[in-house]
């Protein structure tokens, strides 16, 4: 049995989503911020090969912050996980161009930060990522969420991939107008207007729900995965 607490969600869609495509299309993973190491350890269960970073923890393959880690600069991997490390960042669209530049063309970015109020105070999570800013954080980043996959539970989360249209040079551009380019990246209208995340659900996992138990109706992984801050437990 695997315990962990954030970043559950998305990655179990991933797994299971993708579990015919693990091993041949996605065999390489960076995973930022990897803490003690056991998101990683769920993704080598599965056969990705699997490099955590960390600043804080030495049970990182690499010891040190994500945005010093030169070596990723000439390496290309399948899949980017990042669970809760976004929030803390002063500099979120840098580090969202660092996480473009080390995904491959064809990966997958999967990436969770917490569903809390933008009022709300919280040492160390010096961004917000609402759904409405979150979204715009990654698409003028360059990434589809059009065609990607969201999560919204008790964190909100992005199952994405590098958007065909992107070029660099977008990256000297500012925040101040959607374009059609914006536009083609985002599962929703872009207008000035307030959203009702309980209504604009774009893609809700309904077998990954808190206090409940999940079994898919096959075993692909003979792995148990617990989340007990939430009362939650499933079978992939």
């Amino acid at each position: 049995m695997y315990e962990i607490t954030w970043g559950g969600f998305a990655l179990i869609e991933f797994l299971l989503a993708e579990q015919k495509n693990i091993g041949t299309k996605y065999k390489t993973c960076l995973d930022i911020g990897c803490g003690d190491g056991v998101h990683g350890d769920i993704m080598k269960h599965t056969g990705l090969k699997v490099t955590g970073v960390d600043k804080y923890s030495d049970k990182a393959d690499y010891n040190m912050d994500f945005m010093s880690y030169t070596k990723a600069r000439h390496m290309n991997f399948d899949v980017v996980f990042c669970s809760h490390v976004i929030e803390h960042q002063r500099n979120v669209g840098e580090f969202l161009d660092r996480i473009y530049d080390v995904l491959s063309d064809d990966g997958v970015l999967i990436i969770s930060a917490p569903n809390h109020p933008a009022e709300t105070l919280i040492e160390g999570h010096i961004n917000s990522f609402i759904f409405p800013l979150f979204l715009q954080q990654m698409i003028h980043a360059g990434f589809d969420c059009k065609s990607g996959k969201y999560l919204s539970l008790i964190e909100n989360s992005f199952i994405v991939s590098k958007a065909k249209d992107f070029k660099l040079e977008e990256r000297s551009e500012n925040g101040y107008q959607w374009t059609d380019k914006h536009q083609n990246r985002s599962p929703i209208d872009l207008n000035n207007s307030s959203i009702d995340n309980s209504k604009t659900i774009l893609y809700n996992c309904n077998h990954v729900l808190p206090n409940g138990t999940i079994k898919s109706s096959e075993t692909f992984y003979d792995m148990i995965i617990s989340m007990p801050r939430w009362n939650f437990q499933c079978t992939i």
